[in-house]
């Protein structure tokens, strides 16, 4: 039996890293991925590559596609490569109960939890987990007070962001003021 898997963003690094750990079992997979970009060279190792409209161009467009793809496909098992496919499959999975036993992801809070640093550190501070301290503009904690207790060096870096992207190293009060300026910022 054939198992077939579908990889939201199968050109990404995730995608590939999936790719790589299937090793031998790869003859007994029908891989099919998704992608909003064409000429990935990543994507010519999949079976079959679906073109659907980034997430951003609209949620409404992006699901159509997804949907479509789900029924030709018929995949055992939805792997979501980027955090705005984990949210989206989350979402789905609540509002399509029949697909959710093949989409690889939790519920939306948890999805939110993954996807965005803030709330990852509530999420993990909420229930005692460890967790770099983190803080954000707009949390009721002085940027001096955290200064004091964490001290320096620390890390800005963007709520949203991924492979270490946009990521700032701190080394005095006036970068964290700064760094807490930009939007959607955090500092670790």
């Amino acid at each position: 039996m054939t198992l077939r898997l579908l990889l939201l963003s199968g050109g990404s690094g995730v995608g590939q890293n999936i790719l790589a750990a299937l090793g031998r079992a790869r003859e007994r997979v029908h891989l099919v991925a998704t992608s909003s970009v064409s000429d990935e060279p990543a994507l010519f190792a999949f079976d079959t590559v679906r073109l659907v409209p980034p997430t951003k161009a609209g949620e409404a467009a992006f699901e159509r596609c997804i949907l479509e793809v789900i029924a030709a496909e018929r995949p055992d098992l939805v792997i979501p490569c980027r955090d705005d496919d984990v949210r989206y499959l989350a979402a789905l999975a609540q509002r399509e109960p029949s697909l959710a036993r093949r989409l690889l992801c939790g519920n939306s809070a948890t999805a939110l939890a993954v996807s965005d640093k803030w709330e990852s550190y509530a999420f993990c501070a909420a229930r005692h987990l460890p967790f770099a301290p983190t803080l954000v503009r707009g949390s009721g904690i002085p940027a001096a007070e955290f200064i004091r207790v964490q001290g320096f060096p620390l890390v800005a870096k963007p709520r949203r962001g991924w492979a270490s992207r946009d990521v700032l190293l701190l080394w005095n009060d006036v970068q964290v003021e700064r760094a807490l300026a930009r939007p959607d910022y955090i500092v670790q």
